[in-house]
């Protein structure tokens, strides 16, 4: 079993700016991302045009970048496409391979990551110097607790009187715009995140047959179309009989992923990409939360994603629309340049509804 090819997202953009984007699996071609990247997709097949991004080492070409950034992290450039290019991963892995570190990762404890960290993993980091380095160092203590989720809080959530004081974020606002504009009729979603259950409540509600969540904590649920499993369960039980989902939200956990705050890979949240497109069923979709503006690591809290780590965040998938706040957006620099200042962990906290 290997990755069934390209997917469509939905990405939610959040502070710096903070967004939501949806992206679709579909059978293995080449990207159709002609109205999303380009005005003239089949002249960008026959040539190589000359493209700088913005980086913390001023306006680089593409071509700089695929020797400095893409290549060494295991990326190749398919296309000079506009905002971002088009990369492919240089080595392929199989879902099986994918699941079975996933197992591996999860099965690991909890440990805080340093205070100081190497020249090294320095690098990681900033992507060789070219995404930006700031101190941010949270000592939250992020152990898991255990939730319970109510036939009557599910309700509650799903109520006219519950949706006009819910959306008191740029997150929930963009995630909720979101749901709303694509059909979930009679389909099965996974949920990765929530603290408390709106946006299942939401899915199913807008025509979701069953949603299993999963995330870091526990959840007890009483509720005959939302089941809970724990991310080593779905990782154990992926390995031997993986589960195919039409649609996938990802709340949370993207941006921080392997920032040593969960002790999980260096490149966690594109092992988490890779991850989602495994458990999606062929044109299926994955909506995402994440922080754009200019590539950035706010060291240990987040990433701000910029052209650079979206374009291999984004590796394999075909983007289909961007929501803010306001409603869908176009998807061009625009969104990475709009707001440069510093987001902070308790801004991303908050924007996610954590701030309790």
């Amino acid at each position: 079993m290997s990755l069934k090819g390209l997917h469509k997202i939905v990405f939610l953009v959040i502070l710096i700016y903070l967004i939501t984007i949806v992206l679709q699996l579909l059978e293995p071609k080449l990207p159709s991302v002609s109205v999303q990247y380009a005005s003239n997709f089949e002249d960008l097949l026959n040539r190589r045009r000359i493209v700088y991004l913005k980086t913390e080492k001023g306006e680089v070409s593409y071509d700089d970048l695929e020797l400095q950034v893409f290549l060494p992290f295991g990326y190749k450039i398919l296309l000079h496409s506009i905002p971002i290019p088009i990369l492919e991963r240089i080595e392929k892995m199989s879902c099986h391979k994918i699941f079975t570190e996933w197992s591996s990762t999860t099965a690991n404890s909890y440990m805080m990551s340093p205070t100081n960290i190497s020249e090294n993993l320095h690098n990681i980091y900033t992507m060789n110097g070219y995404a930006k380095f700031s101190e941010g160092y949270s000592t939250d203590d992020d152990s898991p607790v255990i939730l319970t989720w109510r036939k009557e809080d599910i309700d509650k959530y799903q109520s006219e009187d519950f949706e006009q004081t819910l959306l008191y974020g740029d997150m929930q606002e963009a995630l909720y715009n979101a749901i709303w504009s694509y059909k979930m009729d009679g389909m099965e979603g996974l949920v990765i995140g929530s603290i408390v259950p709106w946006v299942e409540a939401n899915c199913l509600k807008h025509g979701a047959r069953k949603i299993v969540a999963s995330g870091f904590h526990r959840v007890n649920v009483d509720y005959p179309e939302l089941s809970f499993s724990s991310q080593q369960e779905l990782a154990s039980q992926s390995i031997s009989n993986p589960q195919s989902f039409d649609f996938i939200i990802m709340l949370s956990g993207i941006a921080s992923s392997g920032l040593s705050r969960d002790n999980h890979e260096m490149n966690g949240d594109l092992m988490e990409m890779l991850r989602l497109q495994c458990l999606l069923k062929n044109e299926g979709l994955i909506f995402i939360a994440i922080p754009v503006g200019k590539d950035q690591i706010i060291y240990n809290s987040h990433r701000i994603y910029g052209p650079l780590r979206f374009s291999m965040l984004s590796e394999g998938l075909q983007l289909l629309s961007v929501f803010s706040r306001e409603g869908k957006i176009p998807f061009n620099s625009k969104i990475f340049i709009a707001n440069e200042a510093e987001g902070t962990i308790s801004n991303i906290r908050e924007s996610f509804g954590y701030s309790e």
